[in-house]
């Protein structure tokens, strides 16, 4: 229980954190909220590296991880891979999940996961992680649901996963 606990607590910082993250670039220079703003982005990031795992991962989870590292990239500082050892060591995390079918992910939904991590390896702007990100995009496709299933592209859930 306590574990779920803690994996919903980083969840909603993390979604509260995303829409600080993508209100500021709206704020104007002279707007007295953007200092705030800025300032509640650096707490939610100093609380989420004293909450990293050994293993560069936010609570064992690729989902997770992939979202943590996608806002540091997004946020007003722009942290990268290079120049942050939280990032690097979440796309390490991220990177030590990747599977031979192309999904990338520790536990499941594998789709999920993969979706994240692909994200958060896209954001990297890294061009090393190429072939990781072509074997997951076409893992995404593989997994739609359509014609093998037996789904028209006239039914409700034609092309989901």
């Amino acid at each position: 229980m306590r574990n779920k606990r803690s994996i919903q607590n980083i969840i909603s910082i993390i979604c509260l954190f995303f829409f600080i993250v993508t209100a500021a670039p709206s704020f104007g220079a002279d707007n007295p909220l953007k200092p705030k703003v800025k300032k509640s982005v650096d707490n939610a990031m100093k609380w989420l590296r004293a909450s990293q795992q050994k293993n560069g991962s936010w609570s064992d989870n690729v989902g997770v991880t992939s979202l943590v590292t996608i806002a540091y990239m997004k946020s007003h500082r722009g942290y990268n891979e290079d120049d942050d050892p939280f990032v690097r060591d979440g796309i390490g995390f991220i990177l030590s999940n990747v599977r031979e079918d192309g999904s990338i992910y520790k536990d499941p939904p594998s789709s999920y996961n993969t979706m994240l991590a692909l994200l958060a390896l896209e954001n990297t702007k890294n061009p090393k992680y190429k072939d990781i990100i072509k074997k997951a995009q076409d893992y995404l496709v593989r997994i739609q649901s359509d014609e093998e299933e037996g789904y028209k592209p006239s039914d409700k859930y034609y092309g989901g996963i």
